[in-house]
């Protein structure tokens, strides 16, 4: 299965399995990734493993952050992942329609509910 790494992106400690297209300026560490993905320009995956990666197909991503932490709490582990946008303004003290979130502008959430 072919691998298409642009110039400008930067793949550390991860294994790449199957079709995966990384664009310039994404970075991908400490993945284990199974394809078919496509990460456009200006991503951050890092943490994630095979099972997490699946979720991914389907999908161009382009400008998100996704990351897979593991956590042990007592004698419970799992991971925690957190999801942003590569935009967003995290700053912002109170939502407003005009807030971004996932590189969306805030009233997209608004019209699809």
């Amino acid at each position: 299965h072919p691998h298409f790494l642009e110039d400008g992106c930067s793949v550390t400690n991860s294994l790449l399995e199957g079709e995966i297209s990384i664009g310039p300026r994404s970075v991908v560490q400490h993945c284990n990734l199974q394809g078919p993905i496509q990460l456009a320009s200006g991503c951050l995956l890092t943490g994630l493993d095979m099972m997490s990666s699946l979720s991914l197909h389907g999908h161009q991503l382009s400008d998100v952050i996704i990351q897979g932490h593991s956590v042990k709490l007592r004698d419970i582990s799992l991971t925690v992942y957190t999801v942003l946008g590569s935009h967003d303004d995290l700053k912002v003290l109170h939502i407003k329609k005009t807030t971004n979130l996932l590189t969306f502008i805030f009233i997209f959430f608004y019209s699809i509910l």
